[in-house]
């Protein structure tokens, strides 16, 4: 199974046939940055000396998704969010085409690994690039229209990126050059027009790659306070634990969490009270399955881990897990299922609330307010490549349940490889 990877905070992969068809669920209980550069793409173009978003009181609760593409290089396609039924409607101009730099003369526009992640405070989206040139690209998203304006791009590698849930700092975790060459997390300060500087003491170094294999980490995960790291290339995995200066930003090592945590991004409450991970385990029978496991972090900055809480999947495949942005429901993403886990905010315990049975999918993302999920389902059963479909579906506030949204499906010319999603406030 290919690597899940989680488009910033917030995203999840769903199981699924494709669009069209319902979810088999089994239930087991109930204002803005100023803009620089003109932003271009085909069938529309940015504002020059474009804004972020305005902050007027009536684009306050609007949502606009936006997605990356397979062979779309710096294309970024965009719609906004119906607030009652979650259906989609394109934002005028889009497709939008981000700054994604250039090496050698040649354009950063097929074949690009590209990632997106949202600010939480609604200003800006951002664009992480690499493969022709490396460099992450900061654009303003319009409060009322939902239109991109590039701002600026730094030609830095970020790879795999998250911002913290204050949009003061952008965190991101490059694949390294070479196999067997030192990986690093790099730390970038949002200023108030969307500009991005690297932080006092960044790229902080995490080791270094294999000889051989795959060397591409997953993105960070992140609270106001703390920064997770899934080692996934050490030969002993486990999670790096980084505690973010408040003042600036910089990163003081935290602590090392051990155990056999697979290639997947850990997933932690906005509290940072609660640290989950998926790892392995390996039954008499010799049949490897894989489990959930909550860590618990002290006011001390140590963390305990609560095994007798761990909740074991019928997955014998790596999977990912995800955090919804309100700290309530847990979901876990896998080859077989999508398990949907409601969270004791005294305990840190997982409650099985729904599994949804069906073919597995890929890149996802829930929206900020927990009404929506949006998400890109795979071909079909035993194939692992992405449909050219995004799937919309709402979400049950009191239960985390989901509903496929009539008429909630939009189709793109390349599979979608990235999603996020933009609120205002």
């Amino acid at each position: 199974m290919k690597a899940l990877r989680l488009a910033l905070s917030w995203t999840i992969a769903l199981v699924l046939t494709g669009c069209g068809n319902s979810i088999n669920m089994t239930s087991s209980s109930p204002g803005g940055g100023s803009g620089g550069s003109e932003g271009t793409g085909s069938g529309g173009s940015g504002t020059t000396g474009g804004s972020g978003s305005s902050g007027s009181s009536t684009s306050r609760g609007n949502e606009f998704l936006y997605a990356t593409a397979s062979g779309g290089g710096g294309t970024i396609y965009a719609w906004q969010i119906d607030a009652s039924t979650g259906v989609l409607t394109p934002v005028s101009g889009e497709p939008f085409l981000a700054n994604v730099g250039t090496e050698n003369s040649r354009p950063c526009t097929t074949a690009c690994s590209t990632n997106l992640a949202a600010d939480p405070l609604g200003r800006f989206l951002f664009l992480a690039y690499n493969l022709i040139g490396d460099g992450v690209d900061s654009l303003g998203v319009d409060a009322t229209t939902g239109t991109l304006t590039n701002i600026a791009n730094l030609p830095i590698p970020a790879g795999a990126i998250a911002v913290d849930p204050t949009g003061q700092y952008l965190y991101g975790t490059p694949p390294a050059l070479t196999i067997g060459g030192a990986i690093h997390l790099y730390g970038y300060y949002v200023a108030a027009n969307g500009h991005l500087s690297e932080v006092p003491g960044s790229p902080y170094a995490l080791g270094s790659a294999p000889a051989s294999g795959s060397a591409v980490p997953e993105p960070p995960a992140l609270s106001s306070t703390d920064v997770f790291v899934n080692l996934t290339y050490q030969s002993v995995s486990s999670i790096a634990a980084f505690h973010i200066s408040p003042s600036n930003g910089s990163l003081t090592t935290n602590i090392a969490l051990g155990g056999a945590q697979v290639g997947v991004a850990p997933a932690v409450t906005p509290s940072a009270k609660y640290l989950y991970a998926a790892e392995p385990v390996y039954p008499n029978e010799g049949v490897g399955q894989y489990e959930i496991v909550p860590y618990s972090m002290g006011v001390d900055g140590t963390f305990t881990t609560l095994q007798w809480l761990a909740r074991v999947t019928p997955e014998t495949a790596p999977f990912a897990i995800l955090m919804a942005p309100n700290g309530s429901f847990l979901y876990a993403l896998g080859n077989r299922a999508m398990y949907d886990y409601e969270i004791n905010e005294d305990t840190g315990a997982l409650s099985l609330i729904a599994t949804y049975s069906a073919s597995h999918g890929s890149w996802v993302v829930v929206d900020p307010a927990v009404k929506y999920v949006y998400l890109v389902p795979n071909r079909g059963a035993g194939d692992d490549a992405s449909s050219d479909t995004i799937v919309g579906y709402k979400v049950n506030p009191a239960t985390g349940e989901l509903s496929e949204i009539a008429g909630g499906a939009v189709t793109l010319p390349q599979s979608p490889i990235s999603l996020a999603v933009v609120r205002p406030q």
